[in-house]
């Protein structure tokens, strides 16, 4: 890294960037009294008048104002400021004492959201910011009205009463890609995507697909030993 010398010190190698170390906040300490590869973190003033701490080096490598490049917040950098009405959607009770004016429109914190529906959720400000919905209006979450249930009555009345632990059809979107059983009124059960059955997929057993123990049990037993014995046969020429 080497030593502060007169030549090799903060001042002398960037004076471009000597020239927003903070005059008062470091105390005695002056871009003289460093070498640009510092690990020391000491206090910037920007050219508009931001102030912030930092690593020498950090600095000296590229690292600019994290206000002015939007990394932190500040009077003319925060959700209300630059996107006043999506900081109306900002929920009133279940952020804390965390405001629109206190978070940037690119961080990635998470938080909860309300919309005009009253439909309630948790997103981080980042997607919304890059326009993010609500969830339940664009139709991914189950809500009162759009829900399995609801929307198709029919297929939820095959949704399996036991094996599908406290989940229920009012709790799933028709649109859902949870795996879920199911069970026909002939008694056949089988796993399949919500989303499927929603496009009109029926039971796998009643179409052919798949074969159940009933399919077996009308097959003749003098069938299923002349099956095996031409198995056997494939086998001993192969």
């Amino acid at each position: 890294m080497g030593k502060v010398s007169e030549t090799y010190n903060l001042e002398a190698v960037n004076p471009q960037l000597a020239r927003q170390w903070h005059p008062t906040k470091n105390g005695d300490l002056t871009p003289a009294d460093v070498t640009p590869g510092s690990h020391r973190k000491v206090w910037w003033v920007c050219d508009r008048g931001h102030e912030w701490r930092a690593m020498i080096y950090s600095r000296n490598a590229g690292t600019g104002c994290p206000y002015c490049s939007g990394l932190a917040v500040s009077e003319e950098n925060n959700l209300e400021r630059v996107n006043p009405e999506l900081a109306k959607q900002w929920h009133p009770t279940k952020n804390g004492s965390l405001t629109p004016r206190d978070v940037t429109p690119c961080s990635h914190r998470k938080v909860w959201w309300i919309c005009e529906k009253n439909h309630e959720w948790k997103a981080t400000i980042a997607n919304r910011s890059n326009g993010k919905g609500c969830p339940y209006c664009k139709g991914r979450l189950a809500t009162e009205e759009n829900n399995l249930a609801v929307k198709r009555p029919e297929i939820a009345k095959e949704w399996h009463p036991t094996k599908n632990g406290f989940l229920t059809p009012w709790l799933v979107t028709p649109t859902s890609h949870k795996e879920v059983w199911w069970l026909c009124e002939k008694g056949h059960e089988w796993l399949e995507k919500v989303s499927n059955r929603a496009y009109n997929s029926g039971c796998p057993y009643c179409r052919g697909k798949l074969k159940s123990e009933d399919d077996f049990m009308l097959i003749e037993p003098s069938d299923l030993l002349s099956r095996a014995l031409m198995r056997l046969q494939i086998n001993d020429l192969t």
